[in-house]
């Protein structure tokens, strides 16, 4: 047993403490050699002779210490409260003083003759006939009167000090086995044995944990109280409201804290004599009224408030209030006996702690004082609330997360509360305040003369601008989560909340409220904004759960599914959404898998008053031994191959064959298929992410669909995923890259290789990859975004769907993260593409740029330059150019730019789908980006570089900086990069093409093989093509430069270094020149 460092030192109780040969203690309170006697031995004390007790107690005699062992050696007094108000009743419900004695000995003891006294003249108490065990304590009060019998609690006639006392024990011949001097002692607090060091010295401690019978410890304390508690359960702690902001108020007008007690029995209990209190070491701090009862079954409240009085109907106020940090409430009986007790820590505002139907203690989001603790007490504590809000004005609707539904003349999509004026007169709302907070009830105020009209439904927009609000047109200063937390609430001018509804999650386009002439809150799939509430439901059943968890396994797995209490739960593993239909009922049998399987559980309400759980999904991968991470898609079957409008599927026209003859593919009516014209549109699915080493680094609900132009012609195609709060996380809380430093992304891309999917599948990351080590070894590194490459195998659906490569998706989210912002804050600024189409935000201060600048000459004029360089970064407009001019992308039409909101902002650029890149090394990509007539075969705008070049200095600079980069990707440098790659693509491509050779469309690739070996070997010589460019490209592109520019051998010199000779072994096709 370890103890604490004491607080006060106990001399001990022999001779010389320093005695070498001084034994140690046989137990924790053994005690050392006694001294020698100094008296005569006093007359034998025979206990039940009435005439020897008398004789005791009026001449008793002073005594010694025995020299030697004594069988009493290690019977000590352990702990003593000599101030006992309310902390440990004695049978008849007193407090009086007590003492407690702990055998040590390692033996039983014959207690008779044995004697306790606080005075020097008398014995005041001596054991009868007892045998004190091994090991255990006995108590004895000190009531100022005697009780002898053994099958009692012992009482002695004698009082202990609590401003100090000192305390004798005598064996029967009158030895002092111990004693105890014990210090000033406080209220309920106790001076006790807490251990002994290794020189034998005892040390006591005054603590509030008193453990009579038990070892003083906190856990003797509660085990103390435990024992003496009431354990029928016939009368319980029900509720517990420490922080109540709404509530029916106390006769002063106040909201204060509350506790409920419930009556479990069929007849009434009386409550006088008990005690209810906030300190377990005082369970006597607050007693209830005489004459206080709880009828049978029924419930009894009292306020918490401090105000210790009786209010008029009947309900009492404690002399204490409640922490919703922490805190623990003691009912006592009127013998200070523990009736129950419950702990609260950290309950959220408004919210209670309480029992449910079932006698779990949880969380409820609405009280129910003096009501039963379900879905009914809500529902009447709800009609209470409203009885006691004078305006009669409501929160009668609420929608978090609203993506159809049209709301005032500009049919805007937002969020909304709806306030319900149930009274005949008009209120006026000025200053009234609505909040998502309830520590902040006015945090939104509507505008001076806003009113509402009787019977008028008023809706508040909650978009955040309410810098736009009129008393016509209401927009709050916050917005709500669609999964919930927040209670939304209606306050007046001075704070007080009228009304609140908390919400849980709120399924998008479904709203959340109250119908008239019926009690509780319900959900609507039909929102009303404006209107009465149409009949709603109840909510969603509680969620199963699977044993196992998706992932890789080896060998055979065994799966159950859990199901919720009073619920049905149906399955399915062909990955469609199980319904009551399609599913299979699940009876608790052991699943059995041992191949790849989809396994998706879903929960019913048997009753019908709730809508089915959320789907559980996991994906089993198993047996499988791929060289890449594994993504798992998931979504119900309809979605992918419905003939009308399944994602991957065709489709059909009344006007005939699809026509493949061009691209993109269409119908002789000119209509697209399927996965053309509608396969871009989001589908709900799941998505999960597993590591090489089978670590699961994403698993939860999504969006996905199609993404791409003309590579959706392809048989494999790209998918977009994104996470989206209408399925669950508003975000991916994943590292998906590991050579990024996020941790969180709005959504990312599974690309199937764009143009390049049919020839090597990574053309276009290698030339991302190129410009990170580019980074890693220039000291002038560029901020040119561009986007992460990680090849990863994908299944769909529990098929093998080959391999992909991740990339980050390139939208306003991706260059919030990349720019240093949230994701949070990715709506600040436009991003547009191509000749300046909008992705997001606004492209008007763009083409009011463009049109400037096409109408200046920067190349003779100082402000007309400075135009242009105080609206775009040129470093990293050079940059951009720079890279896309020596990898020669042939399709420079694939432009992604931006500009942050801000001031002193400017354009950016982003390196993006170059497919086309480093495709040919021919290509004259310095004469084709600046032909007058436009940039490439597309004649893509090319006003920016066109006319900065004109200017001697700018194009000084872009040279200089186009050396910089041309220097760095050298033929040697950029196979290296290649061959790292192609060694990470090659163990997979045979499995890749086992699955996609034979689909292989040869209207688009006439030259890939349809069998898997054959598609193989292509791939490998696209791979041999591609190394070719990388061995012309530095030497064409040198040339090319040199001709565009006219510069000479000097000035080449100086700009990109000696020209590389073209290596020995480069293939040369092109025919003259370049080709």
């Amino acid at each position: 047993m370890q103890y604490n460092t004491p607080q006060q030192e106990r001399r001990p109780t022999r001779t010389d403490p320093a005695t070498p040969n001084a034994p140690r203690p046989r137990k924790d309170y053994a005690p050392k050699k006694r001294k020698s006697q100094l008296q005569k031995v006093l007359p034998l004390l025979l206990l039940f002779s009435a005439l020897l007790i008398a004789i005791y107690l009026v001449s008793p005699k002073e005594a010694g210490r025995r020299v030697g062992g004594s069988r009493f050696d290690g019977l000590v007094i352990s702990e003593v409260m000599a101030a006992n108000n309310s902390a440990v009743p004695d049978e008849n419900g007193e407090f009086n003083d007590w003492l407690e004695l702990y055998n040590g000995t390692g033996a039983d003891l014959d207690m008779e003759g044995v004697m306790l006294t606080n005075r020097t003249d008398r014995i005041t108490f001596p054991f009868p006939s007892y045998t004190l065990k091994a090991g255990e304590r006995v108590i004895v009060f000190a009531s100022d009167s005697y009780q002898l019998d053994p099958s009692k609690p012992f009482h002695g006639k004698f009082k202990i000090s609590s401003a100090g006392d000192h305390l004798y024990l005598y064996d029967p011949e009158m030895y002092l086995i111990d004693e105890l001097a014990t210090p000033t002692l406080t209220a309920d607090t106790s001076y006790a044995l807490t251990g002994i060091d290794e020189d034998g010295v005892r040390h006591y401690e005054t603590t509030t944990y008193y453990s009579p019978g038990y070892e003083n410890t906190e856990e003797g304390f509660v085990e103390y109280r435990s024992a003496n508690s009431v354990e029928s359960g016939a009368l319980v702690i029900n509720e517990v409201c420490p922080d109540p902001k709404v509530g029916i108020p106390d006769e002063d007008g106040e909201i204060v804290d509350w506790v409920e007690l419930k009556n479990n029995t069929d007849s009434p209990i009386s409550l006088t004599g008990y005690y209810l209190s906030d300190k377990e070491n005082k369970p006597t701090k607050w007693r209830f009224p005489d004459g206080a009862t709880i009828p049978a079954n029924g419930y009894y409240l009292v306020y918490c408030s401090g105000k210790d009085k009786l209010q008029e109907n009947g309900v009492p106020h404690t002399n204490f209030s409640i922490s919703a940090e922490r805190e623990s409430i003691v009912l006592s009986d009127s013998y200070g006996r523990l009736v129950d007790r419950v702990s609260i820590e950290n309950v959220p505002e408004d919210y209670s702690y309480g029992r449910s139907d079932t006698g779990e203690w949880k969380l409820f989001e609405l009280s129910t004082p003096g009501q039963p603790n379900n879905a009914q007490g809500q529902a009447r504590s709800d009609e209470l609330i409203r009885a006691y809000n004078p305006t009669g004005v409501i929160i009668s609707e609420v929608m978090a997360s609203n993506d159809t539904i049209g709301l005032g003349p500009a049919a805007i999509t937002t969020d909304y509360v709806e306030l319900y004026n149930t009274s005949d007169q008009t209120v006026d709302l000025s200053d009234y305040g609505l909040s998502d907070d309830l520590g902040r009830p006015r945090k939104w105020q509507f505008p001076q003369g806003t009113a509402i009209a009787p019977g008028e439904y008023k809706i508040i927009y909650l978009d955040g601008q309410a810098e736009l609000s009129t008393i016509t047109d209401l927009h709050a200063n916050f917005s709500i989560a669609r999964a919930g937390g927040e209670t939304i609430s209606f306050c007046d001018p001075t704070g007080r909340v009228l009304d609140r509804i908390p919400l849980s999650l709120i399924p998008t386009d479904h709203s959340y409220g109250r119908t008239l002439g019926q009690s509780g809150f319900y959900y609507y799939d039909v929102p009303t904004p404006g209107a009465e509430n149409g009949s709603g439901y109840y909510g969603y059943t509680e969620n199963p759960s699977l044993s196992l968890p998706g992932g890789e396994y080896k060998g055979e797995i065994e799966v159950t599914i859990n199901v919720p209490e009073g619920t049905v739960v149906y399955y399915t593993t062909d990955a469609s959404i199980p319904t009551e239909e399609n599913g299979i009922r699940y009876e608790g049998d052991t699943l059995t898998f041992n191949k790849v399987t989809v396994l998706r559980a879903r929960a019913f309400d048997p009753s019908g008053m709730l809508q089915p759980s959320e789907t559980a999904t996991a994906t089993y991968l198993l047996n499988l031994y791929h060289a890449f991470p594994i993504v798992s898609l998931v979504t119900d079957p309809d979605e992918l191959w419905n003939e009308e409008d399944g994602m991957l599927t065709v489709g059909t026209s009344p006007s005939g064959e699809l026509d493949k003859s061009t691209i993109p593919y269409e119908f002789p009516d000119g209509t697209y298929p399927n996965y053309r014209r509608v396969g871009k549109d989001a589908r709900p699915g799941h998505v999960e992410y597993y590591s090489k080493d089978g670590e699961t680094i994403l698993d939860q609900d999504c969006e996905f669909g199609l993404q791409g132009q003309y590579s959706l012609d392809l048989p494999q195609k790209t998918f977009k995923v994104r996470a989206k709060a209408k399925y669950g996380a508003k975000y991916f809380d994943a590292a998906l890259f590991d050579e990024l430093p996020f941790t969180q992304y709005k959504s990312f891309v599974l690309r199937m290789g764009g143009n390049d999917g049919a020839w090597t599948r990574l053309i276009d990351g290698l030339q991302s990859r190129l410009i990170d080590r580019f980074n890693e070894v220039t000291d002038n590194p560029t901020d040119v975004l561009h986007q992460a490459w990680n090849p990863v195998v994908v299944y769909l659906n529990g098929v093998y769907w080959g391999h992909y490569n991740m990339r980050e998706r390139v939208d306003r989210f991706f260059v919030a993260q990349h720019e240093g912002l949230s994701l949070e804050e990715a709506d600040n600024m436009d991003l547009l593409e191509s000749e300046g189409a909008v992705n997001y935000g606004s492209n008007k201060e763009y083409r009011e740029m463009i049109k400037k600048v096409e109408a200046s000459s920067p190349g003779t004029n100082e402000e007309d330059l400075q135009y242009i360089l105080d609206n775009i970064d040129v470093d990293n407009y050079f940059d951009y150019m720079a890279f896309e001019m020596f990898f020669g992308n042939s399709d420079p039409g694939n432009i992604r730019f931006y500009k942050l909101d801000g001031e002193g902002q400017k354009w950016k650029w982003i390196f993006y789908d170059a497919d086309y890149g480093l495709f040919n090394s021919g290509f004259n990509s310095p004469a084709s980006y600046l032909k007058e007539s436009g940039a490439g075969d597309q004649k893509i705008n090319n006003t920016l570089i066109r006319k900065l070049l004109e200017n001697e200095e700018m194009l000084h600079k872009f040279l200089t900086r186009l050396g910089e980069i041309y220097q760095v990707f050298t033929t040697e440098f950029m196979t290296a990069e290649l061959e790292t790659m192609v060694d990470m693509l090659e163990p997979e491509m045979p499995l890749h093409f086992a699955r996609w050779a034979e689909e292989t469309d040869k209207n688009i690739t006439f030259d890939n093989p349809s069998t898997p070996e054959g598609a193989l070997r292509y791939w490998n010589t696209r791979l041999d093509r591609l190394r070719n460019v990388l061995k012309k490209r530095p030497t064409y592109f040198y040339e090319m430069v040199q001709e565009k520019w006219e510069l000479t051998d000097d000035q080449m010199l100086i700009y990109f270094g000696p020209k590389p000779e073209l290596p020995s072994d480069a293939t040369v096709t092109e025919g003259v020149k370049w080709g």
